[in-house]
């Protein structure tokens, strides 16, 4: 299982298919956007401030020593 974060500003048939796919194949999602609990324009600012981001951001930086 991997966690996924999956976001757009608009919503329709591929961002659809994305979201059910990913779902079928047992991964972890986080939607934001249009997808999402947070509807917002600014949906990426929320997402950059989160926790999970952070912990995202820590595991690239592992991967680069």
């Amino acid at each position: 299982m991997i966690k996924f974060v999956v976001a757009s500003d608009e919503r329709n048939r591929l961002t659809d298919f994305v979201v059910d796919y990913l779902k079928s194949q047992g991964h972890q999602l986080v939607l934001l956007g249009t997808l999402g609990d947070l509807p917002s324009e600014k949906w990426i600012d929320t997402f950059l401030s989160t926790e999970f981001n952070e912990e995202g951001l820590n595991e690239a930086r592992k991967l680069d020593e």
